[in-house]
């Protein structure tokens, strides 16, 4: 056990790593602590009030538990969705593989200090879920020790069966296929399916949702059902992930006893998930992960015409812009994080309208009778600057730009383009990424048919939060980049650069929505005042970028 702990150490260290040493280090991770001190209260505040609404509605229906069973079942489903992209990447395409094999590990000890790897990371998804739903419940109720206990048995071992699934599947996938040598399209695929799943799973809840309010009678039997039978409701959580059923059944239990019996089965439901893993690993992963490093090559002939096109001489910022945008594309990890949120976001709005029935004429009637109202324009505008800013600010595409070059920036330093040429290029790759988003909420504005004036207003100032908010996490980048990672998408998820610049989009977003709503001015004064705010931000910013910008890249080598 002690050569899985040291491998697992090691597996930790390569996945945090940081180009920065002594006390350039030391500060960089007292900045991330403070940072998560500031900002996992806030998002715990935002789950917790969430949960609070929930709870209250359960309550009223006599089905307290059901908030405990469905936030278990909830987690099981979200750390399988996302597990699946940690396990493939972290067991096969980790970088790690070809300095370890080799070593005298066995197969099943590379694979469970893979594993821990896997279930620790987990936990940090878990806790925005389950600390406020623990915590709610255990208040509301007035729970007593021994139900904090439960739950914090539960919230330890509640990764293990979920992730136990993700990794069969993946070391079936990898012995018994050649999906090893197509690694980036079987990412994209991979990645994908976890991102279709939950909203499928949002289609198919609102659907039914129709579909019960359509059915009033049957309604009012349910309802009538869960008043006279208090918690009945638990029965009908899935079997798929029976850890979380049954962790409900302990964490909620009446009795000791109960609890006792039902925490036992719980903890050894997945101590055998872990001996059933390390059996199966032992006759798959070995075999699986040898010749990863390889890659399948379609070895497609060269036209002439083809290497014409691709030495025709460029400016150097077309160039470098380039290189970014087939960097952000073709990389999978860069595509899933970065790329696909553009076609998320507006799905995830649409369903709800669809699936409740409504159509275009009627969200139609209900934008022409908002804007009727005087005091309508200046909401829109207020509220349009905040959401535009949440989504450029949380998009990473800026914010790990430095990070996604890792070892290649120290080269990028001695290439004969200049500092701003290369500095522009990442910041017009985040505009362009981000502008498709603002033009497919511009395009469905118009067919709901928001007034054209107010749309190009929107459309404009949208433009120059974009630039602004490219600049910011370009700069946040430059000051903390992560460029020691064996996995792209650890220069991705595991940055907390993207965090900081969703956390002063926040701050900006908030101050500049809440001011023009309170003060309350004629929308164009607004406007204006929200439109030069951000244009005089985007010149200076591009001062600060040619100045301190340009020092903190020669530093990055230090």
């Amino acid at each position: 056990m002690n050569r899985v702990w040291l491998l697992t150490k090691i597996f930790f260290k390569t996945g945090f790593g940081n180009t920065r040493r002594g006390k350039k280090r030391t500060n960089s991770k007292i900045g991330n602590i403070i940072l998560l001190l500031i900002t996992l209260p806030l998002i715990m505040f935002g789950v917790g009030a969430m949960m609070f609404g929930i709870y209250e509605g359960l309550h009223m229906l006599n089905q307290d538990a059901l908030l405990i069973g469905l936030s278990y079942s909830l987690v099981s489903l979200i750390i399988f969705v996302f597990g699946m992209m940690s396990v493939i990447s972290i067991f096969y395409f980790s970088k790690d593989i070809d300095f370890v094999l080799p070593l005298p590990f066995k197969p099943h000890e590379i694979t469970l200090a893979k594993y821990i790897t896997v279930v620790v990371y987990q936990y940090m998804l878990e806790a925005f879920i389950l600390l406020p739903a623990i915590g709610i419940y255990g208040f509301r109720t007035g729970a007593g020790v021994q139900f904090y206990l439960a739950g914090l048995v539960c919230f330890i071992f509640m990764p293990i069966l979920p992730v136990t699934y993700c990794s069969i599947v993946a070391m079936l996938l990898m012995r018994f296929t050649n999906l090893a040598k197509h690694k980036d399209g079987f990412r994209v695929i991979t990645g994908l399916i976890a991102i279709c799943i939950p909203i499928g799973i949002n289609l198919v809840s609102n659907s039914f949702g129709s579909k019960a309010n359509a059915n009033p009678e049957a309604q009012r039997q349910l309802l009538e059902h869960w008043m006279t039978n208090k918690n009945s409701a638990l029965d009908s959580l899935s079997n798929v992930f029976i850890t979380s059923k049954i962790g409900t059944y302990a964490t909620v239990a009446e009795t000791p006893s109960k609890m006792a019996v039902n925490l036992l089965l719980f903890v050894l439901i997945n101590i055998l998930a872990i001996v059933m893993f390390i059996f199966i690993a032992d006759a798959l992963y070995l075999k699986g992960a040898v010749g990863n490093s390889e890659s399948f090559s379609s070895r497609k002939e060269l036209k002439k015409e083809v290497l014409d096109k691709s030495t025709k001489e460029k400016s150097q910022l077309m160039t470098w812009f380039n290189k970014e945008m087939v960097l952000l594309f073709r990389t999978p990890a860069y595509l899933l994080n970065c790329i696909s949120t553009i076609v998320i976001i507006p799905v995830v709005m649409l369903i709800p309208m669809l699936s409740q029935g409504g159509s275009i004429d009627n969200i139609s009637k209900d934008v022409g009778e908002i804007l009727a109202e005087p005091k309508s324009y200046n909401i829109v505008i207020a509220v349009a600057f905040a959401v535009i800013i949440f989504f450029t600010a949380s998009n990473p595409v800026a914010s790990t730009s430095i990070s996604r070059e890792g070892d290649n920036v120290y080269v990028s330093k001695f290439l004969p383009v200049s500092f701003m040429t290369q500095m522009m290029a990442k910041v017009l790759s985040s505009v362009a990424i981000n502008s498709i988003l603002i033009v497919v909420f511009a395009i469905g504005a118009l067919i709901i048919k928001v007034p054209i004036t107010l749309i190009l207003l929107i459309f404009i100032l949208a433009m120059l939060e974009i630039v602004m908010f490219a600049m910011i996490g370009l700069l946040i980048d430059l000051h903390s980049p992560k460029l020691v990672w064996d996995d792209e998408q650890k220069a991705v998820k595991q940055n907390f650069n993207s965090m900081k610049s969703l956390l002063l989009g926040l701050v900006v977003g908030g101050i500049g929505t809440a001011a023009t709503i309170f003060i309350g001015a004629n929308y164009i004064i607004s406007y204006f005042a929200l439109a030069l705010f951000t244009l005089i931000a985007d010149v200076l910013l591009y001062k600060v970028l040619s100045t301190v910008g340009y020092k903190l890249f020669n530093k990055i080598a230090d």
